[in-house]
């Protein structure tokens, strides 16, 4: 298994949701929304990039990656950052409209305060605080 790097993979059967990816007698899990719009069949060889989910299970995805594991490369991280300063200059001003215009609903509110609230708490946010917004 080659987790967290570009390999060649056979593509095995189609289900409902994806196809299944083989390599080496291993089965990977590659869901339609990581086709990049390829239209793949029973027998095609794609390049494939091994990832952990966020229920921790191995899929694929036809999008390149970023970085691969083990290199190392400068990222643009902007529009998490813009969303967060946004948010709290929202809550700060008691606003309720979103970054696109539009009126965020209570409960978007609400979990946008918990959010920060547990942001927070954490060494990295206020590490971020300390370090670049001073």
């Amino acid at each position: 298994m080659s987790l967290g790097h570009i390999d060649r993979y056979k593509v095995g059967r189609e289900t409902k949701l994806g196809y299944i990816l083989l390599k080496d007698g291993n089965e990977y899990f590659l869901h339609h929304n990581e086709c990049n719009g390829r239209l793949l069949y029973s027998g095609d060889y794609v390049d494939a990039f091994l990832y952990a989910d966020k229920q921790g299970r191995v899929a694929a995805t036809l999008y390149p990656p970023l970085v691969e594991g083990g290199q190392i490369n400068f990222l643009e991280v902007k529009w998490s950052v813009t969303v967060i300063l946004y948010g709290v200059l929202s809550i700060l001003s008691k606003s309720s409209v979103s970054h696109d215009g539009k009126e965020m609903s209570e409960g978007a509110i609400n979990n946008f305060k918990q959010f920060l609230i547990s942001s927070l708490r954490t060494k990295l946010f206020n590490h971020f605080i300390n370090n670049f917004c001073k």
